[in-house]
């Protein structure tokens, strides 16, 4: 990269997913990812023009509209790619780059809602699968795919802890709290521990959150009505028993969040009533 730029040929390639496998465009995915990298590190290190800066902008606005893109790509290799092209960039375009330098004030690169929604579906299809979905036979195999979709897994946390997205953002992760604790279940508790950190109140209301997405869930699978000793239920009441206790038992330390966490639930609960 230092004595040619390879931009041009890399987002070709990198846009190419109907001619080239997806072997070949995910990796072209990663090379531009380094790309843009490359072009911010020197950006950095020398008194750049608006010109320089303006050219470095669109690169990263096609390159991002490219990877997003592919997030919902048949390719496990592209889209995982595209995953870890989308979450890197997401860190090193946050708004620390406009304080510690802010002649690329204009490169910060935020996600959106509509962003936060696409990165947590794709975890919800790529990396909280049930083991019998997993199509490998082989050990080793399998052991290199929970590697990845662990991998995943703490990018996506990573936005969140450094709170480049809002910790509601991960609301329909810690619907699997339980049932993917095994594989995930340090890294989520780790998450869960930095969101508390800061802010207790936000972190209640994003559990409270999740929970009424697993009872939406719950309700659309038996045709409107949840019976009130249904095994669903109970595993949602033990994921919210399980979440809570997560704050710990210090009822005056945790009081707001507390009060925050019933809020959430009153208002869903009156909602429910009146749409009902």
């Amino acid at each position: 990269m230092t004595g040619l730029d390879l931009w041009d040929s890399l987002i070709r390639v990198a846009q190419a997913s109907n001619e080239a496998s997806g072997e070949v465009v995910g990796q072209a995915v990663a090379c531009c990812t380094k790309a843009i990298l490359w072009h911010i590190a020197r950006l950095s290190e020398s008194d750049a023009d608006k010109t320089e800066i303006s050219k470095v902008r669109r690169m990263i606005n096609l390159f991002m509209e490219i990877a997003i893109g592919y997030l919902d790509n048949p390719s496990k290799r592209l889209s995982y790619e595209s995953f870890l092209s989308v979450c890197d960039l997401l860190v090193v375009l946050s708004r620390h780059l406009a304080v510690h330098l802010p002649s690329l004030r204009s490169l910060v690169y935020t996600a959106d809602r509509e962003l936060e929604l696409k990165l947590t579906n794709y975890l919800e299809r790529r990396v909280f699968v049930d083991d019998e979905e997993e199509e490998e036979e082989d050990e080793n195999a399998k052991f290199e795919s929970l590697h990845e979709r662990r991998t995943q897994l703490a990018a996506f946390c990573k936005l969140v802890i450094y709170n480049f997205v809002p910790i509601r953002a991960a609301a329909p992760l810690y619907k699997y709290y339980i049932r993917s604790f095994n594989d995930f279940g340090d890294i989520m508790k780790s998450t869960l521990a930095k969101s508390r950190e800061i802010n207790r109140i936000h972190t209640a209301r994003m559990i409270a959150q999740c929970l009424q997405l697993c009872y939406n869930e719950l309700e659309a699978t038996s045709n409107g009505h949840v019976e009130h000793g249904s095994e669903g239920l109970q595993a949602v009441k033990e994921l919210a028993r399980r979440l809570n206790l997560s704050f710990g038992l210090d009822l005056i330390k945790i009081r707001g969040a507390m009060v925050a966490f019933h809020s959430e639930g009153i208002q869903f609960c009156v909602a429910s009533a009146a749409a009902a």
